[in-house]
């Protein structure tokens, strides 16, 4: 539900920033400090196990853990690309890439 439509499906990734205040209704209990930012900032991140936080919802970039630098954030979102596809895929684990020979 955004401040101009609502939207249903059954996957969804949140890239968001890490910053406070975090102001998505209903992730509230899955907040915890940052666990690879200076404590001092008071950054947080969403709880999650290999960017899953529960079924169907992901996490990526520094809300997942990472840190801010921009190759580790893309990365992040790379890594949750193939975990869905690998999911997709019945478990077996799926990775996709070209390579010139």
């Amino acid at each position: 539900l955004t401040n101009k439509n609502t939207y249903t499906s059954k996957k969804v990734i949140l890239a968001t920033g890490y910053a406070q205040p975090f102001l998505i209704k209903g992730l509230e209990d899955y907040v915890i400090p940052h666990k690879k930012a200076k404590p001092s900032k008071e950054r947080i991140q969403l709880e999650n196990v290999n960017h899953l936080v529960y079924p169907g919802l992901y996490v990526a970039g520094t809300l997942a853990g990472h840190r801010s630098q921009y190759a580790i954030a893309c990365g992040s979102g790379a890594a949750v690309a193939t975990d869905i596809l690998t999911e997709w895929n019945s478990g077996e684990h799926t990775k996709v890439h070209d390579k010139i020979k």
